[in-house]
């Protein structure tokens, strides 16, 4: 276990730097469990995962993650990262197209929906504005609300849900462009936290996203992702004004 004594549990967003948290994470704690969710549901084969580790991570919705390790009887301290919005979204869409050019073994190792969505839209046109929001709309559980979905799980639909205090559950919400900082409140030394990992080519020209029409269907479908950030950046921005005054 780490020096803390208690483990580290990252909520992974995807396509918000967690990789890179993952590799920090290793050198600073030595051995984890990444990809927690294929265990996540076997309280067996979760406990003797974790046991020993410093951390685990995993795409798993926050209050499912915390409910799985507290019935293990496993506190942690945790941690989850966020991107902007429509970044996250055009990050996520090239990654469906992505997995395909990493090698048979890689691809296969997905899931079977995965792999057909992955077909959809690398055969789809991607310079056509109304073909990607088709593609984005016909997964919208896939891409759009991606990151509420994690931090605060299947309600954050909800009216009554506060964004505010889904993040107060977190030791540390980092941001994917500032690794480093985000971290810091854990890790005083995280300077070498690297931002840059897992980066893939773009299949297409992202300048798609820069069309009217597909910015105006994210702001409006999208538009739980956009109020978490909203959330967070104004909580880093009072902090940083408490700081300054």
């Amino acid at each position: 276990m780490n020096e803390l004594n208690q483990l580290i549990a990252h909520v992974h967003v995807p396509k918000t730097a967690g990789t890179a948290i993952n590799a920090f994470l290793f050198k600073s704690l030595g051995a984890g469990q990444d990809h927690v969710q294929a265990m996540i549901d076997d309280p067996v084969a979760l406990r003797q995962s974790v046991r020993q580790m410093g951390w685990v991570a995993g795409h798993v919705p926050a209050p499912k993650f915390r409910d799985r390790l507290t019935k293990i009887g496993v506190s942690a301290r945790w941690i989850t990262a966020l991107r902007e919005p429509i970044e996250q979204v055009v990050s996520h869409y090239n990654w469906l197209i992505e997995i395909g050019h990493r090698g048979e073994t890689f691809f296969k190792g997905h899931p079977p929906a995965i792999q057909q969505i992955h077909h959809r839209i690398a055969t789809s046109d991607n310079n056509d504005p109304r073909v990607v929001m088709q593609n984005i709309e016909a997964h919208a559980g896939l891409f759009l609300n991606c990151q509420a979905r994690y931090v605060v799980g299947p309600e954050f639909a909800r009216p009554e849900v506060s964004y505010a205090a889904a993040l107060d559950t977190f030791d540390a919400v980092i941001f994917s462009n500032d690794v480093a900082a985000g971290l810091s409140g854990l890790f005083p030394m995280s300077e070498g936290a690297s931002e840059h990992s897992n980066v893939s080519p773009y299949r297409f020209d992202r300048d798609v996203f820069k069309d009217p029409r597909l910015r105006r269907f994210l702001l409006d479908r999208n538009r739980a992702d956009e109020a978490l950030w909203a959330v967070a950046r104004e909580r880093v921005h009072a902090v940083r004004r408490s700081v300054e005054a």
